[in-house]
């Protein structure tokens, strides 16, 4: 502490002695007239490396990266969301925006490295790109599927990384509750799954029947195409299809072939993410941008103090969206979104126990 108290003091009489000579230096020659004066500019622009230990802050400032992709456009609304509601939602941290679209791996794993408490990543690719770094830096994702993040985060919390996150679509739970909506006597549902999700098959089978519901499942080759099953897996009209966050086994090609099968046997596809019923599903439960984004920002100083396990979840807030299009096509004319919306909310609460919020 002396000698950086001596080395204030120093400084504070050279840029003394310099800022006199200046506003006197008829004395001197040009060219010396030149030096005093860059010199002193000099002292200026370093002033801050001798600062008075006494003044100085004790409290660093903590940064959360956000890693995201300036070519994939659908990150750009979730981007100018945590932007807009940054501050506002997340004491004591600074941002820290880092596009990895044009970095390459050794620039990523400079940017990755710099002082942060913890990072947040939108989507799959860009939260696979920041952990190939292997930095020891918490990681909580957006936008990524459940069978995706459950793996990711058994991989590096092995090396030491946490890793966590809200799930890009809506839980099971809520499909089945939105398929109950629309068919309260139809006890019987369908799911198709391949070989990156096919461990959820058991645990959602059970998770279905403690709802009061049957599932029929399949589980395909990564060659199988979604429509090649549909009729193996439900009775034909009426029956109910729940679409999986899967896209390796709904690629957008498949989806259309999907859909078409469906609507000519008049089975309601029920997906768990906008995207869905954009491509052709009757309907679907999803998280809005909004409702992720806040959600996410909520959980972001907990999650970087506290080093105790923090499991991924679904978000809390949802809505119902509904394809016009297909509901006509279908005939399914009495069927509304906004009355969905409150019929799947009041069964969840009929189902939760107002107290521990559990399945009864």
């Amino acid at each position: 502490m002396g000698f950086q108290r001596f080395n204030y003091q120093y400084s504070i009489i050279i840029r003394a002695l310099l800022g006199r000579l200046i506003f006197d230096r008829s004395h001197f020659s040009v060219p010396v007239q030149k030096f005093m004066v860059l010199a002193f500019s000099l002292s200026l622009t370093t002033s801050g490396l001798a600062k008075d230990p006494e003044q100085q802050s004790t409290k660093a400032d903590k940064y959360v990266g956000i890693f995201f992709s300036g070519q994939d456009k659908s990150h750009q609304e979730i981007l100018e969301l945590v932007q807009e509601s940054f501050y506002s939602r997340v004491e004591g941290f600074k941002p820290i925006y880092i596009n990895t679209h044009r970095l390459g791996e050794l620039a990523l794993k400079e940017r990755v490295n710099q002082d942060m408490s913890c990072a947040v990543s939108i989507s799959s690719d860009v939260s696979k790109r920041v952990l190939s770094v292997r930095a020891k830096i918490p990681l909580f994702t957006m936008n990524v599927p459940r069978h995706e993040l459950d793996k990711l985060r058994r991989v590096y919390e092995r090396l030491g990384v946490r890793v966590s996150g809200i799930y890009e679509e809506q839980s099971l739970e809520r499909q089945v509750f939105l398929a109950e909506s629309i068919s309260p006597t139809n006890k019987r549902l369908a799911i198709l799954y391949n070989q990156k999700d096919k461990y959820y098959s058991e645990p959602d089978r059970a998770e279905i029947k403690k709802l009061g519901f049957e599932l029929d499942f399949n589980i395909l080759q990564n060659t199988d195409t979604p429509q090649k099953y549909l009729s193996k897996v439900t009775d034909g009209k009426g029956s109910i299809l729940l679409l999986t966050n899967n896209q390796s086994l709904y690629t957008e090609s498949r989806v259309k072939a999907l859909v078409l099968d469906a609507n000519r046997q008049k089975i309601r596809l029920i997906g768990n993410r906008q995207v869905d019923f954009e491509q052709g599903a009757l309907m679907s439960i999803y998280t809005p941008p909004e409702s992720l984004v806040m959600e996410t920002l909520g959980e972001i100083a907990s999650f970087c103090f506290n080093s105790e396990d923090h499991l991924p979840k679904y978000a809390d807030e949802f809505t119902v969206s509904l394809n016009s299009n297909i509901a006509n096509a279908m005939a399914e004319n009495e069927i509304n979104a906004e009355k969905l919306n409150r019929k799947v909310r009041d069964i969840e609460s009929q189902v939760r126990s107002p107290k521990t919020g559990v399945i009864q």
